[in-house]
């Protein structure tokens, strides 16, 4: 995979995700971890160490190449609290890209709702962007993370097609 597939896939899971979370009302924390046209779908209870403990066993396993976190959370100006807690808090979605070669890519979205809580839009505030990679690419990488790794289990298999390749998710 090179660097435009891997900016057209990233694209694309969030095109994906966007939708499902405009249809569902609300996107469970979930990663995809892939490697050539393999991606395994890998969902995740919690954050931080939950994160490490959860993927770096199956990073490990198959061998990835790149990750997609999944994730909604909330979003507030630094250094005033928790962002779940600040009046001014924005409900966003992030979709978290990390490749082994080309680093770590991240879209936002924040989710727009109407009075009755239903999302009526998302509007995109940001795009980043590093060559260097971001904390997750130790997963890839065979790097410890931190934690004590955990065994996942399987997970049912269906596949995604992403207009003109298809992926199998595992």
């Amino acid at each position: 995979m090179n660097k435009n597939q891997f900016e057209d896939l990233h694209n694309k899971v969030s095109i994906k995700a966007c939708a499902l979370l405009k249809t569902k009302g609300k996107l469970k924390h979930t990663a995809l971890l892939g490697k050539n046209n393999d991606l395994h779908l890998v969902p995740i209870n919690g954050g931080g160490l939950d994160i490490y403990n959860t993927l770096q066993p199956m990073c490990r396993a198959i061998g990835a190449e790149y990750l997609f976190i999944l994730s909604e959370a909330w979003m507030a100006p630094p250094n005033e609290g928790r962002a779940s807690q600040h009046p001014d808090r924005t409900e966003v979605i992030f979709i978290s890209a990390e490749h082994i070669t080309f680093g770590q890519r991240i879209l936002q979205f924040e989710i727009i709702r109407n009075s009755k809580k239903k999302i009526v839009n998302l509007k995109s505030v940001g795009e980043s962007i590093s060559e260097i990679g971001g904390r997750l690419t130790s997963l890839l990488t065979g790097g410890t993370g931190t934690g004590e790794a955990v065994n996942i289990g399987k997970h049912p298999g269906y596949k995604a097609h992403f207009k003109d390749t298809e992926y199998n998710i595992h």
